[in-house]
């Protein structure tokens, strides 16, 4: 056991390392990894193994005088530990990932708040990725007419403002993501493991029902009320809409999966969903629906009246 514990514990330093110096990237899958290779080992070992990573990992990072890999380093940790808790406990996915979306984003309001770095602070992250868009629309300008180049001006103009009014939502986007994509692959190891995690399947997850108070929160907010509360509202809008879109997938998977579709056909689906907003709104209301109409539900009575 002792040596089992020892190769997770080596495992676990590697990963911690590379966060360190692959950043935020490396977030989306690494402590799904972690939490991975921490199945069969108990929690006291898990934390202790874990603990031992950080720790090593931070001090070299001291040492090497690059303490800004520490941020990167501190937010994958706060989140394994999370995913090996809860995965010890048997608490299912739908809970853990929106558990895991709040540790994350309280984790990521701190880092701006408290981080000494002046590079690191919500005016710097939107103005960042502001002038990453506007280097990838220049890099097109030379190939254009003047009357296109003045079209983009305008286009530009207009989405720095939007990258400012939406940033909170496009950062929950990617915390979103990150939570959803280790759970994922945390999932998927462990039944090639033969032990099952953050149960039920992707294709049976539902959000609580409750949720739908924060959309119709957010609906007043966004409508009524004027800014920052406006600013606000329309963000948890495009949050919550965010979260329904997965459970839309949750439920259109449910029914790939119940008629057998070939995988090659819900890639192409899937495709064509992202292609247009409207496709993605189409699997918003497909998933906020289902707190009412219970699509899943609905399908398999009719496919079984049919097969009878």
């Amino acid at each position: 056991m002792l040596s089992i514990k020892l190769k997770t514990f080596f495992f676990c330093l590697i990963l911690t390392l590379l966060t360190g110096f692959g950043g935020p990237i490396l977030l989306y899958f690494i402590p799904g990894f972690i939490t991975y290779l921490n199945i069969g080992i108990n929690l006291a070992g898990s934390l202790t193994i874990l603990f031992g990573a950080v720790c090593l990992s931070t001090a070299f990072f001291l040492l090497a005088g690059l303490p800004g890999a520490i941020l990167s380093i501190t937010e994958a940790s706060i989140l394994s530990f999370f995913l090996v808790i809860m995965s010890k406990y048997d608490i299912d996915g739908v809970k853990t990932f929106l558990g895991g979306i709040l540790i994350l984003a309280v984790v990521f309001i701190l880092s701006l708040a408290l981080f000494t770095d002046e590079n690191i602070t919500f005016q710097k992250n939107i103005e960042k990725t502001q002038q990453e868009v506007e280097e990838i629309l220049k890099k097109q300008q030379p190939n254009l007419k003047a009357e296109e180049k003045i079209k983009i001006d305008v286009l530009f103009k207009k989405l720095k403002e939007y990258i400012a009014r939406f940033f909170p939502a496009l950062m929950a986007f990617g915390i979103i993501i990150t939570v959803l994509f280790n759970i994922i692959i945390a999932r998927f190891l462990s039944i090639k493991k033969g032990i099952e995690i953050f149960q039920p399947q992707f294709s049976k997850w539902q959000l609580p029902e409750h949720l739908v108070w924060f959309f119709i929160a957010a609906g007043i907010f966004a409508f009524i009320l004027e800014d920052p509360y406006k600013s606000a509202g329309e963000n948890m809008i495009f949050i919550m809409a965010f979260l329904y879109l997965i459970q839309g997938c949750s439920v259109i998977n449910y029914i790939f999966s119940a008629m057998d579709f070939p995988y090659w056909v819900r890639v192409v689906f899937y495709f064509l969903m992202c292609l247009q907003w409207y496709g993605l709104f189409f699997l918003s209301v497909i998933g906020m629906s289902d707190i009412w109409l219970e699509w899943r539900n609905r399908f398999t009575q009719k496919k079984e009246q049919i097969s009878n």
